[in-house]
């Protein structure tokens, strides 16, 4: 009975009125797939672009990737059940609140969320425009003679973007719920850059890092709707559990 109720995935479409195209339904299509698998093999398989996380992988978490289909969307597989609903709720309020504000800083929204109830879900996210802070200023050709001056520069250039987000949310939502850009072995990862006539805009990914308890998430992303009066806009199922 277990097995086959681990089989049964759902798709919830948490933005209906923007989620819409061939491309989107393959990634929820992908989101499903990948919310019922073990790693990432089946999706390697089938010329799907996987990146995961080292790190993880060496702690015997195969079940976290990120898919790179071609088109507007990612798919990415949690750790967790809470970790998912974490990140669902902020990075879909921050790209509110921080549009409201006017900052130079955006984030991606989670569109669609993927789950059998059992095994960590899935998610269809928006494409961030641009590349990665990281790999602007760390490219691999200076990253053996100029790594220190390389990352002094990108320092500087995260500090510009933790600046635009202390000022638009506040400094401790900012630093809570947007907690892994500047993490050593992640720094610049998780920010993205490109500009919009002329002028550097940043977007963010995979907010927060979720390694303390849940409830501490919570209370700040709380904080933040009431300052900011916007509510949450979430699938069905939560889970509190990280």
């Amino acid at each position: 009975m277990l097995s086959e109720r681990m089989t049964e995935v759902e798709a919830e479409i948490i933005m209906p009125e923007i989620a819409v195209g061939d491309d989107f339904e393959q990634a929820v299509e992908l989101a499903e797939q990948a919310a019922a698998s073990r790693d990432a093999q089946w999706a390697r398989e089938k010329g799907i672009k996987v990146e995961q996380n080292r790190i993880l992988v060496r702690e015997g978490m195969r079940h976290v990737y990120v898919l790179n289909p071609e088109g507007n969307y990612v798919v990415k597989r949690f750790r967790s059940i809470g970790e998912a609903a974490i990140q669902r709720d902020t990075m879909n309020t921050l790209y509110d609140v921080l549009r409201y504000a006017e900052c130079p800083v955006s984030a991606v929204r989670v569109l669609a969320m993927a789950s059998n109830g059992v095994l960590p879900p899935a998610a269809v996210i928006e494409r961030a425009p641009g590349g990665s802070v990281n790999s602007q200023f760390m490219p691999e050709q200076a990253y053996f003679d100029r790594i220190a001056s390389c990352r002094s520069s990108m320092m500087e250039e995260l500090k510009v973007v933790r600046q635009h987000l202390d000022q638009a949310l506040g400094r401790t939502a900012s630093r809570i719920l947007v907690n892994d850009i500047c993490l050593s072995n992640n720094a610049g990862n998780n920010v993205f850059t490109h500009t919009v006539n002329g002028e550097k805009r940043f977007t963010l990914i995979d907010q927060p890092f979720t390694w303390l308890p849940a409830g501490f998430y919570k209370a700040a992303l709380l904080a933040l709707q009431m300052r900011s009066r916007f509510p949450l806009r979430q699938a069905g199922f939560t889970d509190s559990r990280v």
